[in-house]
């Protein structure tokens, strides 16, 4: 009688196993190349094993019930088995397109309340009128207050500061909302009067107006009455507003919104100045905790533009966010600072994770916390969550230029290069001289093939931004790639020169040496990155600009250092 080994061979059990392995295989690897360009969801795919390993099974018992019957031809029967298994294969990706994320009604953002609201910066109506800034802070608060209910749609403060002096029904109309807050307020001595209303955006109408005589010291409370009135007009529901609060000394509070004002502007002199007044408003009221993720913000930005050393930049913003959140559990900003600190610094990719959908959870309204959670996502390649990410944060700031230039940001890496364009050419018909978005441009008609229109909106970059480490080098490469040699050389040289430049943008100077043909350089400005904990490296699993090097050892070496494999 023969033996196991002898019976298999005889009825091609292991040929028909390994043909059904090999055409698994096949089915993978054109799974994988189609799953980013169709975002094709993880569910999908992990749904296909089960599949395949029911069907590789499906295929030994009929190799072996064949063998027995001395052919190896597939019945009518058994065809329907493996149609069933096909079908259930279709119903599966249906079911899972049908349950991709989407735009629910269990999204906060995405959620279009009837009673949307926008908020106004407070006109400054004191004797000396030099204060505005304190009126614009009160409104930020305010914005935040909201927003951390979870209760009303409001929009970013970006947004609705860009038309302060627009009345309800335009920015109404400009923003999609409902409803307008805006207001005045008036300080004398230690005394201030607030007067707000809520407008109707549609009739210009007010539906209910406030006035707030208090002490100064007590702005943390009206910011919270003011908010909690609102909440009550718009949904019927009550806030608490009855909470111990620390008094906030007037001067503090000052200085916090002074600092805000600088922040926000990104310029290097005006973050510095920034810090300088948060870090004074915390001397003061040593339990503001807002101050002191103001710190940690100052830093975080300070460290991603290279304006300061990353191994001096991203450690105190983790330190200040973690004493801010000793003071406030359920502060956002300094959640998302810390976060970002882990993104862009410890690379703990985890931790980077839940800090950002901690603050989302917390603050559904931070845009910022959707935006910097679109790039991370983008360093993880998991590119349709991001797109979506990077839209909810526009779906806040409607008129952030930033947050609209972004989503073109993160169409680039998800290889959606027509999107991308489109997206960035409908930024600069707003702003013509947002040179992030003329930068970001270029990337994509490198990509595109369109290399003598790239190179134009570099120098375009470059000219918009001052010569900024980035643009020039990304410049540098796209002299290369049109045979302008000289040119590339002299820029690639300029920029590794201390001499001439404090800071080099080590990853990108690495990408213009590889886009010159010299891997032995790019990849010693790549290690150099690594070595200084260079914040864009974190995108080199991402960045299509790397795919020509992908097979090389050293690449995959620094992917897996990384833990982005």
């Amino acid at each position: 009688m023969p033996g196991l080994s002898e019976r298999l061979k005889e009825r091609r059990v292991v040929q028909w196993g390994l043909a059904y392995l090999g055409a698994a295989w096949l089915g993978f690897q054109i799974l994988d190349a189609l799953r980013e360009p169709w975002n094709i969801p993880d569910g999908f795919t992990r749904g296909m094993t089960v599949l395949l390993v029911l069907g590789f099974l499906v295929t030994l018992v009929l190799a072996w019930y064949h063998g027995e019957k001395g052919r190896q031809r597939v019945s009518g029967p058994e065809l329907l088995i493996l149609a069933g298994i096909a079908f259930c294969a279709g119903v599966l990706l249906t079911l899972i397109r049908d349950d991709a994320p989407t735009r629910g009604a269990e999204d906060p953002v995405a959620v279009e309340l009837a009673d949307a609201v926008a908020v106004l910066p407070l006109a400054d109506r004191s004797p000396d009128g030099s204060s505005q800034y304190f009126g614009d802070g009160i409104a930020d608060e305010i914005i935040s207050t909201l927003s951390r209910t979870g209760l009303v749609r409001v929009i970013g403060r970006s947004s609705s500061f860009a038309l302060r002096d627009q009345p309800a029904t335009e920015v109404g109309r400009r923003l999609g909302v409902a409803n307008v807050l805006e207001g005045s307020f008036r300080t004398e001595g230690d005394r201030m009067r607030i007067d707000v209303s809520l407008v109707d955006a549609g009739d210009g109408f007010e539906r209910w107006s406030r006035q707030f005589d208090r002490s100064t010291s007590s702005l943390l409370q009206v910011q919270r009455e003011i908010a909690a009135a609102v909440v009550a007009e718009l949904t019927g529901e009550e806030l608490e507003t009855e909470v111990e609060l620390d008094t906030l000394p007037a001067q503090a509070a000052d200085l916090y919104f002074q600092a805000r004002a600088h922040w926000i502007r990104r310029t290097e002199a005006d973050l510095h100045r920034a810090l300088e007044l948060f870090q004074e408003a915390s001397e003061i009221a040593p339990g503001f905790a807002p101050a002191l993720a103001g710190q940690a913000d100052a830093y975080a930005v300070m460290g991603f533009y290279q304006y300061l050393p990353p191994d001096e930049a991203f450690p105190a913003t983790e330190r200040l966010a973690a004493r801010a959140l000793e003071l406030d559990p359920g502060l956002a900003d300094a959640m998302a600072a810390q976060a970002y600190a882990d993104l862009y610094y410890n690379w703990d990719w985890a931790r980077a994770e839940s800090g950002f959908r901690r603050a989302i959870e917390a603050d559904p309204g931070y845009s910022v916390a959707h935006q910097w959670y679109g790039n991370f996502l983008v360093t993880q390649r998991r590119f349709g969550e991001a797109v979506d990410a990077l839209r909810r944060a526009v779906a806040l700031e409607p008129l952030s230029t930033i947050s609209r230039a972004a989503v073109g940001w993160g169409l680039f890496y998800a290889r959606r290069y027509d999107e991308a364009l489109a997206d960035l050419e409908a930024v600069l018909e707003v702003d013509p001289g947002y040179f992030l978005a003329h930068y970001w441009k270029g990337w994509v008609l490198q990509q595109r093939g369109e290399s003598a229109e790239a190179v134009r909106e570099l120098e375009r970059a470059v000219t918009l931004s001052d010569s900024a480490g980035i643009a020039v080098a990304a410049l540098a490469g796209a002299y290369a790639r049109i045979d302008r040699r000289a040119e590339a050389s002299r820029l690639r040289e300029r920029l590794a020169d201390p001499s001439r430049t404090r800071r080099p943008p080590l990853y990108e100077l690495g990408k213009a040496y590889l886009a010159a043909g010299d891997r032995e350089a790019a990849f010693r400005w790549f290690e150099r990155a690594w070595n200084e904990r260079a914040n864009q490296l974190v995108f080199i699993a991402a960045d299509p600009e790397l795919d020509p090097v992908r097979d090389d050892p050293r690449y995959r070496d620094l992917v897996d250092r990384l833990g982005l494999n």
